[in-house]
């Protein structure tokens, strides 16, 4: 393939640069998630007997749907008892 007919490719060091761009938003998001921010979760219990209940699946009697926001999907570790 001829050199015009290649796409662009950028240069070796604005990759480098990008990636560390990259890295250090990634880090600095993760950073203030870990630090300044707390989460917390309503209802988890409620919602961990439910679905213990639900593994037997000859016993169910109707379906179940979930509906959460962004924040809600973000879970740490859930320790059961």
């Amino acid at each position: 393939m001829a050199a015009e007919e290649r796409p662009y490719e950028p240069s070796w060091s604005h990759r480098a640069v990008s990636t560390v761009v990259l890295g250090g938003v990634g880090f600095l998001c993760r950073s203030f998630l870990y630090a300044l921010s707390t989460t917390e979760t309503h209802g988890l219990d409620t919602f961990l007997d439910i679905l213990e209940s639900r593994k037997d699946v000859q016993a169910r009697e109707r379906g179940l749907i979930t509906v959460s926001n962004h924040m809600s999907v973000y879970v740490r570790g859930v320790q059961q008892e």
